[in-house]
């Protein structure tokens, strides 16, 4: 895992993340269960630096992915929680509100999985999260040193494309995670240059500069190669065929649905950012065939 230098994690998101977290982090190391940052916490975390950051909303809400390896675990972690005042009870089973007024999702994978990733919690009403590829984010998590005194996991961005192309797919009529997707492609050449160029110079002299989005292409073939790396470590193909499907579907000529969400001048503009991805991911990735 990479340890990312020290950051203000209330720059990122409000103070009422940053208690919320000093108050859970305590519970997870007496039950020894271990978890990193997920959702839009996680993308603000890398992002923070970009120009219009500010511009953006920041997430009043904490996502975290909990590996646990049976139900019980995680309905001790539940108790644990709910025993302190601030934690009530919401009505999705995996869900807590922090004052009232705060959502907190604690997301379980690991070996309470099955092999597609599914779980299922019971209680009065079962109920079944899809938790696909939160296996292998939580593999190429990194390291933060929050200012506030602790360590935190912390999705990359690389995994962050991954798991919103997932959750895009299971529901199209959510644009947000597209656009978050072009986000986080669009900030990361100015944000990380120096990374970029130093793992992997060749894209830079790839594309031509004279292109209307070249630091877009530069970031998006460079963010696919990371991709790859990741869906080589999966515990099955099931991962990689789902993301192959998922781009294959959308980068076809003339028709792209994450294209037109995009919102670029042309639907092959988007398109062209896409296949930079796509032949990022096919660059590293060796085992589907």
């Amino acid at each position: 895992m990479i340890i990312m230098s020290k950051i203000s994690l209330s720059n990122c998101s409000g103070d009422i993340i940053v208690e919320i977290l000093t108050v859970m982090i305590p519970v997870f190391e007496k039950l020894g269960i271990d978890f990193f940052v997920v959702g839009a916490f996680a993308r603000d975390i890398h992002l923070r630096g970009s120009d219009n950051f500010e511009q953006r909303r920041r997430t009043d809400d904490l996502d975290l992915g909990v590996m646990v390896a049976t139900e019980e675990d995680f309905n001790k972690l539940f108790e644990a929680l709910l025993s302190i005042p601030e934690f009530s009870k919401h009505v999705q089973p995996h869900r807590l509100w922090y004052k009232q007024g705060i959502e907190v999702d604690l997301l379980p994978f690991g070996y309470i999985t099955n092999l597609e990733g599914d779980v299922t919690l019971h209680g009065s009403k079962d109920f079944t999260l899809q938790m696909p590829g939160f296996r292998e984010a939580y593999n190429f998590s990194e390291v933060i040193v929050a200012e506030e005194g602790f360590e935190l996991k912390v999705t990359s961005l690389p995994a962050i494309i991954i798991l919103k192309l997932i959750a895009w797919d299971d529901r199209p009529e959510r644009t947000k995670d597209i656009s978050d997707i072009l986000y986080i492609i669009q900030n990361l050449y100015l944000l990380k240059i120096e990374v970029v160029v130093e793992d992997d110079y060749d894209l830079v002299e790839l594309y031509s500069e004279k292109k209307p989005h070249y630091t877009t292409l530069v970031s998006a073939h460079y963010l696919g190669r990371k991709i790859g790396n990741i869906l080589n470590e999966s515990i099955s193909e099931i991962l990689p065929k789902r993301i192959f499907k998922i781009l294959e579907t959308n980068t076809s000529k003339n028709k792209s649905r994450i294209a037109e969400i995009m919102k670029y001048e042309t639907i092959e503009e988007g398109i062209e950012i896409l296949n930079a991805l796509f032949h990022g991911i096919n660059e590293r990735f060796k085992v589907l065939k």
